[in-house]
Formats: C-alpha cells, sequence, structure tokens
C-alpha cells in the first residue's frame, strides 16, 4: 500500500506474482513474476509481494486446480489417450518420466486459465485498494497542511 508508484502499476505487479504463483514451476515464481510484471509494467515489489498467492496452504489447491482444468482443456475428461495419471507423486516419481511429463503438462496447460482469473482477481482487488489508500492518505496529508497552515496565520 505504501508504494510510491501508481495503482495499475502496483496492481498489475500484484497480478504478474498470482500469475507465476499458478505455474507449477516452484522455485521460478519470482522470476516468472518478475517477467510478466515487466511486461504489464508493473512494479517488481508488488510482483514479489504477489507471488505470496503460492504458498504451502495454497499450493495443493492451486496445483490440484491446475491439474484437473488441463485435463478438461486438453479435451479428457475422464482418462486420456495415457490413463489418467493420479495426483501420487511417490508413484509419479518412482514410475519416471513419462508420468512426471503426464501430469505437468496438464499442469501447464491448466496454469494458463487459472492464471488469467487469479491475475484479474488480483489486479481489481490490489488496484481498487492501493487507490482507495492514496488517495485517503492524500486527504490526510492536505488536511494536515491545511490546519498547520491555519494555525501559522494565527500567530
Amino acid at each position: 500500500m505504501r508504494l510510491s508508484a501508481s495503482p495499475h502499476s502496483v496492481a498489475a505487479g500484484a497480478a504478474a506474482g498470482g500469475i507465476s504463483s499458478c505455474t507449477p514451476f516452484i522455485g521460478l515464481h519470482f522470476l516468472l513474476g518478475f517477467a510478466i510484471a515487466y511486461i504489464l509494467r508493473g512494479n517488481m515489489l508488488a510482483a514479489a509481494l504477489g507471488t505470496a498467492i503460492g504458498n504451502p496452504l495454497t499450493f495443493p489447491l492451486i496445483w490440484l486446480t491446475t491439474y484437473e482444468i488441463g485435463w478438461v482443456v486438453l479435451g479428457f475428461w475422464d482418462d486420456g489417450p495415457m490413463g489418467r495419471v493420479p495426483l501420487d507423486i511417490a508413484g509419479i516419481m518412482s514410475s519416471g518420466w513419462d508420468s512426471v511429463a503426464t501430469v505437468i503438462g496438464p499442469m501447464i496447460i491448466g496454469a494458463i486459465p487459472l492464471g488469467v482469473v487469479v491475475g484479474f482477481a488480483v489486479y481489481f482487488v490490489t488496484r481498487w485498494g492501493v487507490a482507495s489508500y492514496q488517495n485517503g492518505r492524500s486527504e490526510r496529508l492536505a488536511a494536515r497542511r491545511g490546519s498547520a497552515e491555519a494555525s501559522g496565520d494565527a500567530e
């Protein structure tokens, strides 16, 4: 809220962080967030803060959602041609790269629509919040200046 950037810049940066958090690329969320923020002309610090959307509490929900959306987008409602791989991390890792690709592929595809939805939601909520805060702060500062000038005139 206290960033001196415009509401659009802060909101675009936060949205970029939210978008990057929807991807399965753990460890690259900051870099992805910075790249998206650069494209959207967003604030880089806000992008870093926006990646907090992806955290240990939300990652299981994000991963499951991206996986399910990915399967739907790919056109496989029940089982794909290779069979639907359950999200059993130990089983996937022990069965080789084919299973990993079968899980990561749908997650990457599913991250796109989920990232768009999360990005828009974060953008509009953040823009409204930052604009409200900055307007209120400007009004409080103007009121202080007005009262300081009035007390200076009285002397």
